[in-house]
Order: C-alpha cells, then structure tokens, then sequence
C-alpha cells in the first residue's frame, strides 16, 4: 500500500463508528494458526534467528542455512504484539505438539530422497559406461584434460555442499502448557497505515487479549518455567510491557498431597508452590498498563489449612496495581477427580512426578 494511498484510505476509514473498525481489527487479525501456539512461535522464531546469525557467521561462505519448522507451524506476520490463545477452556493444558513425530517424519522423507538420489547417480554410471572418459595429466600448472581444462575448473561443476539445517527445540512445544494469550495481534500492514490507525488497533487488542499463565503447569519444570517468563518478559517489544489483563490458575491437590506418607512430597511441593507464585508476581510487575487480574484457585480440600496456604500464596498478588479478583474452585475431599478434569490432571501429574523421582525437581 502505498503512502498516498494510506493518506487517503485512513481518514476515510476513521469516519467509521467506533465499534464498526473494533469488528474490521477482528476480522483482519483473524489467522490460521490457534491463537494459543502464538507464544510458542513467538519463541521457535526468536531461537532460529539466533541460529541463522551463529551458522553465517561460522561458515559466511557457505550455502544459506535452511529453516525447518514443525508440520503445524504456519507463517505468520509477527510484530511487537505477541501472540494468544484461543480462549477455549476445553483444550487440554497437558497437550503436546507432534514436532519430535513431524521431525522423525522429515527425515525419513530426506533419507527417501537420499536414496533415489544414489539410484539415479548409479544409473548414470552405469550409461556412461564405454564413452569415452577424459584423461587427466599431470602438467606444470596442476591437472588438465585433454581439453586443457585445469582441475580447478572441473572441480567448480561440482555441487555444492547441502544447505545446513536449523530447526528451534522441540522444548517450546510446552509453551502453551502454562503461557497464552487469548487474541491474535492486528496484522503489520494494519498497523502502518497511519500512526493514528496504529494507536487505535494496539489499544483495542490490548483491551481484549488476557495473558493466561498456569502458575502450576508443567510443575516439574519451573527453571524452564521461570527461563520462558525471563526472556519474554525481557525482550525488546514485549507484550509485557502493554498486556491490561491476565488470567491466573493454581490447581493444587491438598488432599492427595496428605495422603503421601513419605512426608517428602509435602515437604517439597508447598515449597516449589510458592516459589512458582512468587514469580509469576515478580513478572507481573513488570506489566505497567496492568488493569485486571483474575486468579483461579483450584484445590481437593476446603479447610483451615487449604485456606491458610491459598491466602499465603496469594498475598503478593493483592499489591498489584490493578483490580484483582480470585475465583475458587473445589472439589469434595474425598471424592476421585475425572482424569480428565482440572483436579484429575494435576492428580495425574503430581504422580507422574513423584513416581518418576522428587530427585528430577532439582
């Protein structure tokens, strides 16, 4: 689009109703791509960067690195916006992508071409066979042909070395585990139309996009946890720096914790919640347009000691600059949560985690 053609098209379209452009921002940050793995690219395309700029600088001379990304990975214009998720409460916050399966996939593919490759070359081979070969001599000035070629010459109708490839780590498929947001930014070419047009579409995705954080998810991986916050948080242009409204959830099991007569895990897990809750507070101050947060705890016991430790938790949040709301949810003590519910996969994980080994937390 042209700078005439933004100078004309913005005034025209700042004549609309205000809740008639809020619908067009909608519709034009639309995209393929669930809003919830927005965060996960955000960090795959931040990692391959780096990559590219570490393997021309290593090999400047060498073929252009090849980017490969996961089969679900679809392009997308990225911009100082991050990215969100699609807000749906029914997706699974232990699902995982099939990258490692779509990597697998990819190399049995190449390893395919590979060979097909080899087929032809010896099918080459074996039809040139009773032409007539070119004699290599030696000579004062290195190899020649008995066309006076020089090697250097013939060695240039070699083909090149194959073109390396990066690809990001499978890890950041867990980002949408415990980090989302819930809209699509406005797309670049939106945002260059006019600074006027600019402002307009930040503050109306801002106003609706939450950052939705499970401070309990993927609980036995909090360095990971607390890495993918430090550098999100830290970047140039982070959607920190802007995000109004996020959504919190601790899902907590007291009950099964009593139950473990070890005594280890209730002396570990209290204590790595709260260091979990501790960060996430940390982080959000780092939010200066931060309006409102909600905080949903979950817990299988409603007692003086469940409250005492929901309390202490959650104290910080209440120093926030912002409206904050906690929402709790329980079930009864001793009833068995569904697999599949909240309760019932933080049951199921919490005994992955102590039947793999407490040892694997540090």
């Amino acid at each position: 689009m042209s700078t005439m053609a933004n100078d004309k098209a913005a005034p025209a379209f700042m004549g609309l109703p205000l809740e008639v452009r809020h619908t067009i921002f909608e519709y034009v940050a639309a995209r393929d791509v669930k809003p919830k793995k927005l965060l996960r690219y955000w960090f795959e395309k931040k990692e391959v960067k780096a990559l590219v700029e570490q393997e021309v600088t290593n090999n400047p001379n060498g073929p252009a690195p090849q980017v490969v990304y996961g089969n679900d990975y679809d392009e997308y214009e990225d911009e100082s916006a991050a990215t969100d998720e699609d807000g749906d409460e029914s997706d699974d916050p232990e699902e995982t992508e099939s990258a490692e399966e779509d990597s697998e996939t990819e190399d049995e593919d190449e390893d395919e071409d590979e060979d097909g490759d080899d087929n032809e070359e010896a099918e080459q081979e074996e039809d040139s066979e009773g032409e007539d070969e070119t004699e290599l001599e030696e000579g004062d000035e290195g190899f020649t042909d008995s066309d006076g070629n020089t090697a250097a010459t013939v060695a240039a109708t070699q083909p090149l070395p194959p073109a390396p490839v990066v690809r990001p780590h499978a890890k950041w498929r867990h980002i949408p585990n415990f980090m989302r947001l819930t809209q699509c930014p406005p797309p670049v070419q939106l945002l260059l139309v006019s600074q006027q047009l600019n402002n307009e579409a930040k503050n109306w995705f801002y106003d609706v996009a939450t950052l939705r954080i499970d401070a309990t998810g993927s609980f036995a991986h909090t360095s990971f946890f607390e890495e993918a916050f430090s550098q999100i948080t830290d970047a140039a242009f982070s959607p920190m720096e802007n995000i109004r409204k996020v959504d919190i959830t601790f899902v907590w099991d007291s009950t099964w914790i009593r139950a473990d007569t070890t005594w280890s895990v209730e002396a570990i897990f209290p204590a790595l919640l709260r260091q979990r809750s501790k960060f996430v507070h940390q982080i959000l101050l780092q939010a200066p347009d931060l309006r409102e947060v909600t905080i949903h705890w979950h817990d299988s016991a409603q007692d003086d000691e469940s409250t005492n430790l929901m309390l202490d938790n959650l104290e910080p949040f209440h120093t926030l600059p912002a409206t904050v709301k906690v929402v709790e949810h329980y079930i009864v003590a001793d009833a068995t949560p569904r697999k599949r519910s909240v309760a019932g996969k933080r049951r199921v994980e919490f005994q992955n985690i102590l039947d793999m080994g407490l040892d694997r937390l540090f």
